[in-house]
């Protein structure tokens, strides 16, 4: 394997790791509670690497080709479904487009006449987390399926411990 390759494939498992970090703090917070600055950095830490994962992606493997990252997509999509289908990148377009501005819009200052964007960061983080278990659980290689399901038992154990006892208590929290 190139140099470029190994480049590509251990961005999007930093970002991966990372992310599953914040996954690990968050999953120990109360609903509705503030960003703890931590999160913060872990959340754009793993959507920089995201995009330099892309970066290495287009330089080393699609050779900034549309057609190739296209088709490229069609076969594993064909390797998993039986279907080619490349529409699939479409989706990834949209994550390398929303998570890095997502993660900058959570270092804007606050002010009281300034709305917050709830619905686009609980939209942002929900699309995240769809698109990593995607990655990793379903169209990741076997080793990093395997630590994908590890750490996804872990987050559930961790988040079941410290989940509030009060679920209704926790939906209008979140409301």
């Amino acid at each position: 394997m190139q140099p470029g390759e190994l480049l590509t494939i251990w961005t999007a498992r930093g970002a991966m790791l990372v992310y599953a970090a914040f996954l690990w703090n968050r999953a120990s917070r109360k609903p509705g509670s503030a960003w703890p600055v931590s999160d913060r950095w872990l959340w754009t830490l793993a959507a920089v690497l995201h995009l330099v994962h892309v970066f290495c992606a287009f330089q080393f493997v699609h050779h900034w080709s549309h057609s190739a990252a296209l088709r490229a997509t069609a076969e594993q999509t064909a390797e998993l479904t039986g279907v080619a289908d490349g529409r699939g990148l479409f989706l990834n377009y949209a994550l390398t487009a929303l998570w890095p501005l997502d993660a900058f819009s959570r270092w804007l200052p606050r002010t009281g006449s300034q709305p917050r964007l709830k619905w686009f960061q609980r939209g942002t983080e929900c699309f995240v987390l769809f698109m990593a278990f995607n990655a990793t659980l379903i169209f990741g290689r076997p080793e990093t399926q395997r630590v994908a399901a590890i750490l996804s038992l872990a987050l559930l154990l961790r988040w079941r411990i410290h989940r509030p006892r009060d679920n209704q208590q926790t939906l209008d929290t979140e409301l």
